[in-house]
């Protein structure tokens, strides 16, 4: 090892032919720096063999031999494809095998090999049984108390505090309470924490906030906490659970019970507190467990309570109190993964403010305070590139409402990592030019009219329509305009595009927040622009130009094309009534061939209307949620069909969730899991979201 110390090979000639080889030009030195390049990739090549000992600093193709030595040899199987990036799992590996059949373990392993938080749960205590006289059991009673609070909503859950009776019709079927069965509970989803955002007033109503930056009712999640393997089961607070009104008034009920007459009370509850990733702060003064209690705001009452207490529910995001000053608050939001505006780690794909002619940070901690300052700035410099860095996640307006970008200027607005600041834009905000605009990690609402030639990116963020009824696609560009957009890992309103247009589309949701269209021509006439989708759900009607490639996508309403006969579409779905180019593997036409085969039919055209609708209906997609922000929304459901839950090309899920891999998961996860219970006994993976 050259422990950072480079070799310059041309230091090693001696100082006469290197002076000689200046006076006639350096043609040493140039063949030199040829030898030097392939010394360093020689150099580079045998450091990281050594680091490739080490599950810590070894290569992606390194993991699965490691895991070999470890004991972990099923890397190789058949989802090899992601399991390299399962590093957690090879390096916990010998842990794992220490405490092999003890059940805590099960909940550790499940987080290291898919992420997933999971709470792992023995059916044996939780059985009723006849007690021996000289050994009582008086907490393991054969009735319910429906007098505890909570307890029957408790009741089929992963926190059942009831006894039951061994269910032995149903061996071997997740979640049932038998003699040898351990159930571990799997959350899909999983919770992002903001902190420091400021809070809502709502519309013509006192003392009333919501947490949402719009104002729309938001149901808060505890963030969860990474188990290790000698940790006992997971307990609520350290999973990713919805914060219900019942759990949040048994705990600081519980809380005001034991410290309501202390002088100096901890500053957290179970779900409350600054390390809790829910608080309300007003006036820079954070509000205690004490003064808070939990409530049902779904109808705003008329005043606040007379005891003063802060009133908050959980469920829809909202609360009441009589602000002294500027009020913010910590919360968490539940999703299936880091998609559209959200405080996730983005290092890699956000624009370096380094590498721009110019750069501006905003915010708190910046050099502006606001955006608008920012692009006045920007304008004046006129910079062939710049970046515009919003480093906290407040909330900004007033922006101009016309943007020019000239030709061949770049311009990035973006937040910083794990940031997400919110942006009501102007209605519409009219954006032309010929050069790029880019925005990136941002909650925004409001209109994008496009004219020009301008490239429009939107990345890692969220749209939403303006506030009010949706009559007119958010994103438009006028006729004859030669716009190119490219949105990546976001979720965006209907699009209104002329035929010159050109969109590609990957990792993403298109929602038409009730218009019947997700994408339409101009003032929706025939055909429109040329699509690229890739990995996409789209949730409203496409009428398009050409779809040049759609794969691993779902088209959830039909779709129209002025051109069908070129493009191709593979590995997705499209609604009955499509107009698409050649498909491969696409459903449900792939159902309906399969079908037609086993009827011994020479193709679907001919199987009976019953038979096509049941087909069709059988490989229609479904979802947890269609509406935002609710926490399952864009998710496929646990009994979707296996066509659309494994109909990818590389055998995922089809839409915009593809790459979190899940099909793939969830095998390795019945893989994994036997390995590591107790002897004698089952486990059932059950999954809670």
């Amino acid at each position: 090892m050259n422990n950072g110390n480079r070799l310059d090979l041309l230091q090693l000639l001696p100082a006469l032919y290197r002076s000689l080889d200046i006076t006639a030009g350096s043609p040493l030195q140039a063949l030199m720096a040829v030898m030097q390049r392939q010394y360093d990739a020689i150099d580079a090549n045998i450091e990281q063999l050594y680091d490739d000992w080490f599950i810590e600093t070894c290569q992606d193709w390194a993991v699965p031999y490691i895991g070999q030595l470890v004991g972990i040899d099923w890397l190789l199987g058949p989802d090899a494809a992601l399991e390299p990036q399962r590093r957690a799992l090879v390096a916990d590996a010998v842990a794992f095998a220490r405490r092999k059949g003890v059940v805590p373990v099960l909940q550790a392993l499940c987080w290291a090999a898919t992420g997933w938080a999971a709470r792992a749960v023995e059916a044996p205590p939780h059985l009723l049984a006849t007690q021996a006289m000289t050994a009582l059991r008086p907490g393991q009673a054969g009735y319910v108390d429906i007098a505890a609070p909570g307890t029957l909503a408790a009741i089929d859950t992963p926190f059942d505090p009831l006894f039951h009776r061994p269910d032995m019709a149903t061996s071997g079927h997740t979640g049932a309470y038998n003699l040898s069965d351990i159930a571990v509970y799997v959350w899909r989803l999983t919770a992002f924490p903001l902190q420091a955002v400021p809070a809502t007033a709502a519309t013509g109503i006192d003392h009333a906030y919501c947490f949402d930056p719009f104002g729309r009712d938001l149901p808060l999640f505890a963030p969860p906490s990474r188990p290790v393997p000698g940790d006992e089961t997971a307990g609520v607070a350290s999973l990713p659970v919805e914060i219900s009104r019942r759990a949040l008034q048994q705990d600081l009920a519980a809380y005001r019970q034991q410290w309501g007459g202390a002088t100096n009370p901890p500053p957290n509850s179970l779900y409350y507190g600054p390390d809790r990733g829910l608080l309300i702060t007003s006036g820079n003064i954070a509000l205690t467990p004490l003064q808070i209690e939990a409530a049902d705001l779904g109808a705003w009452p008329d005043s606040l309570p007379a005891n003063g207490l802060v009133l908050l529910d959980p469920e829809c995001g909202r609360f009441m109190l009589a602000a002294t000053g500027a009020v913010t608050t910590d919360y968490g939001y539940g999703f299936s993964a880091g998609m559209g505006g959200g405080p996730y780690g983005r290092t890699g794909r956000m624009a370096d403010p380094a590498a721009a002619d110019w750069s501006i940070t905003v915010g708190s901690g910046g050099r502006v305070p606001d955006i608008a300052t920012a692009l006045a700035q920007w304008q004046q410099a006129n910079p062939a590139t710049a970046v515009i860095t919003v480093l906290d996640n407040a909330s900004y307006a007033g922006l101009p409402p016309i943007l020019d970008i000239t030709g061949g200027s770049r311009l990035v607005i973006q937040a910083a990592d794990q940031q997400r600041p919110s942006i009501v834009l102007p209605a519409p905000w009219a954006v032309s030019g010929a050069g790029i605009l880019e925005l990136s990690g941002l909650l925004l609402q409001g209109a994008l009219a496009m004219d020009g030639t301008m490239h429009l990116i939107l990345r890692d963020s969220t749209m939403l329509p303006p506030d009010g009824p949706v009559t007119s696609a958010p994103i438009a560009a006028a006729a004859g305009a030669g716009i190119a957009i490219m949105i990546t890992d976001s979720i965006v309103p209907p699009m209104a595009l002329p035929s010159t247009a050109t969109v590609t589309l990957s990792d993403s949701i298109v929602d038409p927040f009730g218009l019947p269209a997700a994408i339409t021509g101009v003032d929706g006439a025939a055909g429109g622009a040329v699509l690229t989708v890739r990995r996409c759900t789209l949730l409203g009607a496409v009428t398009a130009g050409q779809l040049a490639v759609a794969e691993d996508s779902i088209f959830l309403a039909p779709v129209s094309l002025a051109d069908s006969e070129n493009g191709i579409f593979r590995y997705s779905y499209a609604a009955a009534g499509s107009v698409l180019p050649p498909a491969y593997r696409a459903q449900p036409q792939l159902a309906l061939a399969e079908a037609a085969a086993e009827l011994g039919l020479a193709g679907p055209d001919q199987l009976p209307p019953s038979v096509r609708a049941a087909v069709t209906a059988a490989v229609t997609p479904r979802f947890t949620s269609l509406t935002l922000p609710q926490a399952g929304y864009g998710q496929l459901t646990l009994d979707a069909a296996p066509q659309i839950t494994g109909g990818a090309n590389d055998g995922g899920a089809m839409g915009a969730f593809n790459n979190l891999n899940e099909p793939q998961l969830r095998r390795l996860l019945l893989r994994l899991l036997p390995r590591f219970v107790p002897l004698g006994c089952t486990v059932d993976p059950v999954f809670v979201t």
